[in-house]
């Protein structure tokens, strides 16, 4: 049996409750992060601004599609913000730093507000009982911090997998520029060196490495199930 999705006074009376708590307890703003459906996320702000006027940060989650959870475009998700009282807005989790740069182009292109980014490492995977991240180097990071900031980011951060390592690499690579007059995707940063686009960074993966030194590799493909139900349930139904 399916479970239903909570209604959205429901919802609403919950980020109220949530909200309320931390403003009357000091905060200075508020960041909502990590929303997979650009609903919840325009509820939660409402929900704030029936009581606050503090700054609001609101980011949402995209897939390797460039979508978020709810088929919406990164670009759509901005115009329908765009109406909302709030500081900012941006993307966070999820993606690693190059699968989030056309995101924020996407992004850069609607309003004048500014933009927030703060990628995982990488794209997670599970390993046994783990979720483990790939392999990013602060200096990657700190190519893609320059990178961002010339999109028009303005808050750059890390997420999941992230350490103290990148989050220092971005810090130095940004703190030399300075944004220019212009807004949005014709944001200039004016530095002395054009960093190196993040994009083209090449992979880092074993298979990769092997067929750059011309070694012999392995390569296979797994059909996948005609169906989500095993084998044995299959095998029970059938009897």
């Amino acid at each position: 049996m399916q479970a239903r999705h909570p209604e959205p006074d429901f919802i609403l009376s919950i980020f109220h409750e949530q909200a309320l708590a931390l403003e009357e307890r000091g905060v200075d703003l508020f960041i909502l992060e990590t929303f997979s459906y650009i609903e919840e996320l325009l509820l939660a702000i409402d929900a704030i601004r029936s009581f606050s006027g503090l700054p609001i940060i609101a980011q949402l989650t995209y897939s390797e599609e460039g979508t978020t959870y709810g088929d919406v475009r990164p670009f759509l998700a901005a115009a329908m913000l765009k109406r909302q009282k709030r500081s900012g807005d941006g993307a966070n989790c999820t993606l690693g730093p190059q699968s989030l740069l056309p995101i924020l182009h996407e992004l850069t292109n609607v309003g004048r507000h500014p933009r927030q980014r703060h990628a995982n490492a990488g794209f997670p995977k599970r390993e046994g009982d783990r979720i483990v991240y790939p392999k990013s180097s602060p200096e990657y990071f700190a190519r893609f911090a320059r990178e961002a900031a010339e999109l028009g980011v303005r808050i750059l951060g890390g997420c999941c997998g992230t350490t103290p390592a990148h989050i220092r690499a971005m810090a130095e690579a940004v703190k030399s520029l300075h944004p220019g007059k212009t807004h949005a995707a014709a944001s200039v940063v004016k530095t002395a060196e054009h960093a190196a686009a993040a994009q083209h960074r090449e992979p880092e993966s074993k298979f990769w490495k092997k067929l750059q030194k011309k070694e012999f590799a392995v390569c296979v493909e797994i059909d996948p199930p005609r169906a989500f139900r095993s084998t044995a349930s299959t095998n029970r139904l059938t009897k």
